[in-house]
């Protein structure tokens, strides 16, 4: 029998809300920090008056939580309302000290049904222990939701209701391309939107207008950087080299995004004599991106087996030294770049 499939805890939460049926107890966690702060909002104007909002939305810093604090704050009553919303944010239940969970135990069982108690992990990274009393107790009485990265549909669709707000028009290879240079969460993408319908002077954007003023995430400019290495720019290599630097990216850190690069083109480069290089790329490496599944192809058409083999185990005897030796690794990176550049394709 075929496993069924469960529903997304954003799913529920969402049928939650819209049927008023909220649960006492949440756990908000997850890479979509927009979204987790959207539904975070949505509980907010369920639950809580706007004109008794200073009284009925309380938020406590995790850092040198109180529980006496946390238990006022979760056990009085609302001030002319039904409801109040209690936010906990970045307290790691399962990092607290055993009399600590044993009163947040006491606390979640009791939860008085006025009260909406929301964890929300943001700097801190969630980790469940599912052999703790604790989360036996967060399981019963309320619901953990991960806010995950968003698919790719799902993102130029709203990247498209987002720029139509605006005024402005992007088609989907244009909103799957700057997906692609800015990264798919939501919160620096909703910025990157309004600078580039700001910039554009048409209402149809361009890639033009989202070279002109977005900010490239690190595999975006990797891609460049690999580019510029296979067309021999050693110039050009150095100074993307020298600008993500100069931006704070670790050197050990660009390597390795190198590396990832030089054996996407290598495993291409096989997939191409054997054929299906698209299905290849697209199911076993991952790549969603129609016009990088066809950059990857071309590139990898241009070289040979021999001299991604070499580029590789260049980047591998480049990653030993950094970690071995006390030599300066932008300077390592640098030598490699120029070396990359100088192997001719055989």
């Amino acid at each position: 029998m075929a496993q069924q499939k469960t529903e997304s805890g954003v799913k529920l939460l969402k049928n939650d809300i819209s049927s008023g049926l909220i649960k006492n107890l949440y756990i908000f966690h997850g890479e979509e920090k927009y979204l987790l702060e959207h539904y975070l909002g949505q509980l907010r104007a369920k639950l809580v008056d706007p004109a008794m909002e200073q009284f009925n939305s309380i938020v406590l810093e995790g850092k040198d939580l109180s529980m006496d604090d946390l238990s006022d704050a979760v056990e009085s009553l609302p001030m002319f309302s039904e409801h109040k919303l209690v936010v906990v944010r970045d307290f790691d239940i399962y990092k607290a000290d055993e009399s600590k969970r044993n009163l947040l135990e006491s606390l979640i069982a009791d939860i008085p049904d006025s009260t909406c108690l929301v964890f929300v992990y943001d700097l801190l990274e969630f980790k469940a222990d599912a052999r703790m009393k604790i989360h036996k107790a967060i399981v019963k009485t309320g619901r953990i939701v991960e806010f995950p990265k968003q698919e790719t549909g799902d993102l130029v669709a709203w990247l498209k209701r987002r720029f139509r707000a605006l005024g402005k028009y992007i088609d989907s290879s244009e909103a799957e391309y700057m997906l692609f240079i800015c990264g798919k969460l939501m919160q620096p993408l909703a910025l990157e939107v309004e600078k580039v319908a700001a910039y554009a002077k048409s209402e149809r954007i361009g890639r033009s207008d989202i070279d002109a003023v977005c900010s490239p995430v690190l595999d975006a400019v990797m891609y460049k950087m690999t580019d510029a290495v296979i067309e021999q720019r050693y110039g050009d290599a150095i100074k993307v080299l020298r600008d993500l630097v100069a931006m704070k990216n670790e050197p050990i850190a660009l390597l390795a995004a190198l590396g990832k690069q030089l054996r996407t083109l290598l495993y291409t480069c096989v997939a191409i004599e054997k054929g299906g290089a698209e299905t290849f790329l697209r199911q076993e490496m991952g790549i969603t991106y129609p016009f990088i599944i066809q950059k990857t192809i071309a590139n990898a058409g241009k070289l040979t087996f021999a001299w991604c083999s070499k580029a590789v185990r260049m980047c591998a005897e480049c990653d030993y030294r950094m970690k071995t030796t006390g030599e300066d690794k932008g300077q390592l990176l640098e030598f490699l770049i120029l070396r990359l550049s100088q192997l001719k394709v055989e």
